[in-house]
């Protein structure tokens, strides 16, 4: 089941059996193949960004690396990417909690600016709040955009907060969201999906 999901390029199923190839789990040991797994499931996402479930890919990919395990030894490369990682986690805690002092403080400008500079690490929940919070200055596209970017990366309710904001206009995408999130177990989005069937809509 993992082969068949990496091939269809999924970086939970690349992450797992980088892991799977690493500590020979039923396989033989391959760095050289794990090296790889890990590398696909960071293209395959933005594991760039330090708050995805699947940066620890990234880190994984750092460390053989440093290691010199299944690719070239390249210590400065491998410190690089620890040393951004570090620095875009603190940056991102700084900004999360700056928007929170400002959206308690009913600053709510200075809160988007702050939770979208945090969403920007790639963390899910941030996303959603910004596209809250854009929504309530009357700027839905910039909303959708957020919702859309945080369900890319495994937030399913984005999703359907994302289907309930284009429903209106374009029924086709908004089945196409709740669909998504279906798959992911979401009822709300089957229960919509089935509404829509009905012709409730």
């Amino acid at each position: 089941h993992f082969n068949a999901a990496a091939a269809a390029s999924n970086a939970e199923a690349h992450f797992y059996l980088g892991m799977m190839h690493l500590s020979g789990l039923g396989i033989p040991v391959n760095a050289a193949t794990a090296s790889k797994h890990f590398d696909e499931s960071v293209k395959a996402t933005n594991s760039h960004e330090i708050f995805h479930p699947f940066a620890p890919s990234l880190v994984m990919s750092a460390y053989l690396q440093l290691r010199g395990l299944g690719i070239a030894k390249n210590c400065n490369n491998a410190l690089n990417i620890y040393d951004s990682i570090a620095s875009r986690w603190h940056a991102g805690l700084q900004n999360r909690s700056l928007a929170v002092d400002h959206y308690d403080n009913g600053h709510p400008q200075a809160a988007l600016y702050h939770f979208e500079r945090y969403a920007e690490a790639g963390y899910a929940g941030a996303m959603r709040t910004a596209a809250m919070l854009r929504l309530e200055a009357g700027e839905s596209d910039r909303a959708l955009a957020w919702y859309l970017r945080a369900g890319d990366l495994g937030d399913a309710d984005a999703w359907v907060k994302a289907g309930d904001l284009v429903s209106a206009d374009d029924q086709t995408l908004a089945m196409s969201l709740y669909r998504k999130a279906a798959g992911k177990n979401v009822a709300v989005a089957a229960f919509n999906l089935g509404t829509a069937h009905l012709g409730l809509w």
